[in-house]
Parts: C-alpha cells; structure tokens; sequence
C-alpha cells in the first residue's frame, strides 16, 4: 500500500488506467511501484494431495495463466472479472474450466446501482454466463464456479 492507495496487480496496461483514472473506480491513484514477488499457480497448489475447497482468484486479467495446468478444478473457485477490458481473458478462462470439468456451474454477483453485489438466480452453464454477460453488458463481476469433483 501507497499513499493509502492499494494497488496490487501483474497487469501493467491495468496498472496505467488505474493511474489514469479510466476504470469503474473513476478515481486517479498514485504512480504505483514495482515490488517482486513469488507466486504459486493454481496447478501447483493442486496437485499435492490435498485440494483445497474454495479458492478465490483476484489477478487482473491474468486468470487464465491463473487455471492453466489444473487437472481437478476444487469445489467452488470464486473470480472477478473487470470488463471490457479482460473480455478475451474471461472468455478463455470460462471456456477452459469447461475442458477440465464439462459439468462445470457458474452462479454470478454483479454490482448495480445501489453499489451492492447481487447473486444471479441459480446456477448455470458456461453459455447460459456468456450470454448474460454479454446481454446485461456488465463490467464488473464475481463468479462463483462450482465442480462436482
């Protein structure tokens, strides 16, 4: 945290628009500084012999690198997604959590107007999410991805 202001992302280009100001924040924040990190994919978390329940994943536009390699998706994976700009990303994550588990369910939280997080009626498949999304235009988004396994 700087000034106050958290900022923890591996997207520069994501990075650049919050200093601009040209997200769903609408508000500038300071010139963010590199820190290193280590980190651990999701495939690597999983593949010992305990597979945690519930993951949540928050990586800016780096979801699919997050998902690739996992053979066993846990029970409920939650996501956010910020659109339009990581469009290409959530579509390539959706439809790569179906390869690994094609009974794969989604059950949706988008903000409206009130500034609250509301869950979407039951679950759904991958198509029936795409074409919500695409439908209700949403630019922000949590997704609760629930597997059988």
């Amino acid at each position: 945290m700087r000034n106050g202001h958290p900022l923890n992302t591996f997207q520069s280009d994501w990075a650049n628009d919050l200093v601009a100001g040209k997200t769903r924040f609408g508000s500038k924040i300071p010139e963010p500084e590199e820190v290193a990190i280590s980190i651990q994919t999701l495939a690597n978390l999983t593949a010992s012999s305990f597979i945690p329940d519930y993951i949540k994943v928050d990586v800016e536009g780096n979801e699919l690198e997050a998902v690739r390699g996992l053979e066993v998706l846990p029970k409920v994976l939650l996501w956010e997604f910020n659109l339009p700009k990581f469009r290409d990303e959530f579509l390539s994550t959706v439809s790569l959590l179906v390869q690994i588990d094609q009974t794969v369910r989604f059950k949706i939280l988008t903000e409206v107007n009130d500034g609250f997080l509301h869950a979407g009626k039951g679950e759904i498949d991958a198509s029936a999410l795409i074409e919500m999304v695409d439908v209700n235009q949403l630019k922000y988004f949590e997704l609760f991805c629930f597997s059988d396994r």
